[in-house]
């Protein structure tokens, strides 16, 4: 078995046992999602923010953008977006970053749904490195399972440019 999919093995049996410790909650507080986040440690990688950060996941169909596209944003800022599918959900959650990433170099990602219907998202190096992005919702939502490659951008504000 190659690294990575060891890591989602290693991942997806702490999502397992997270949920079960934690009596199958139905909304993550920010509390639980650090301790989710701080139980990666060590299994995933050295860790390189030192807290959860805040986050939003969007499906949006900007009229301004040529495609539909699915971006994350911490702290008023983008980190990730993907050309994807047409919708316009917004999904709160948390987001974790393990490593160091190269801005602008193209990334892999998977969106799934994890037990109890909480959205996570994946973000991966193309190049095999433990590297990754995490982000977990704070209450359950239904998400197309989907893969696919996309950039990590400049971490330029959300706000409009005057």
């Amino acid at each position: 078995m190659s690294q990575p999919q060891n890591i989602e093995t290693t991942i997806s049996s702490k999502i397992e046992e997270f949920f079960g410790t934690n009596g199958n909650p139905t909304e993550l507080d920010d509390a639980l999602l650090a301790d989710y986040f701080k139980s990666l440690e060590g299994s995933v990688g050295q860790q390189s923010l030192p807290s959860p950060t805040q986050a939003t996941l969007d499906f949006s169909s900007n009229t301004r953008a040529l495609t539909p596209f699915v971006s994350l944003s911490a702290n008023g800022k983008v980190i990730f977006v993907a050309q994807q599918i047409e919708s316009d959900m917004h999904i709160p959650g948390h987001s974790q970053v393990f490593g160091v990433f190269e801005l602008g170099t193209p990334f892999n990602y998977k969106l799934n749904n994890i037990p109890f219907g909480f959205a996570r998202l994946s973000i991966v190096p193309d190049d095999g490195s433990l590297d990754r992005i995490e982000f977990i919702s704070s209450r359950p939502y239904k998400v197309p399972k989907l893969r696919g490659s996309g950039t990590i951008v400049d971490f330029g504000s959300l706000k409009a440019a005057k």
